[in-house]
């Protein structure tokens, strides 16, 4: 006499004290209470959930990159005006991210703040770097190498 020791997924009504998934040993003569489950149809069961969450991560990356850009073009702006209340020339117009790290506001809220690096040319045409401090959507600082502190 053998018994099958195969595991089953045996249906359990709702509050009965076990999962409705617990696995069971298949008896001889037993009805309709257990059936297999392929290992995946599980995967079925996941799949929408995992479409889900890649959507919202693509999503997220996304705000994230629109949220840079226009911190991006704040700072050129920032530097561009800066560089001509200066008079002075701003190498390539342009500004590239230094770092990025967390830091609190002054009311406490966690904020991204960015260093922005940029340079500029002077009327003797010597090159001097700048960087524009943001943290979060406000400008924290403006730095220059003459002038210093100018935010």
């Amino acid at each position: 006499m053998s018994v099958a020791r195969t595991i089953v997924l045996a249906h359990h009504p709702v509050g009965g004290g076990r999962s409705s998934l617990a696995p069971e040993r298949a008896r001889p003569g037993q009805g309709g209470a257990a059936r297999r489950v392929p290992v995946g149809a599980t995967l079925r069961y996941l799949a929408p959930a995992m479409e889900f969450l890649a959507i919202l991560i693509v999503v997220a990356v996304g705000f994230f990159w629109h949220f840079q850009m226009r911190a991006r073009e704040q700072c050129l702006d920032l530097a561009r005006h800066v560089c001509d209340e200066m008079g002075v020339e701003l190498l390539d117009d342009t500004v590239w991210l230094n770092h990025m790290s967390l830091r609190r506001d002054r009311e406490e809220h966690l904020r991204i703040r960015r260093i922005y690096e940029f340079q500029y040319l002077d009327p003797l045409r010597e090159i001097h770097p700048g960087l524009v401090i943001l943290l979060g959507r406000e400008v924290e600082s403006v730095v220059t190498a003459g002038e210093g502190t100018l935010h």
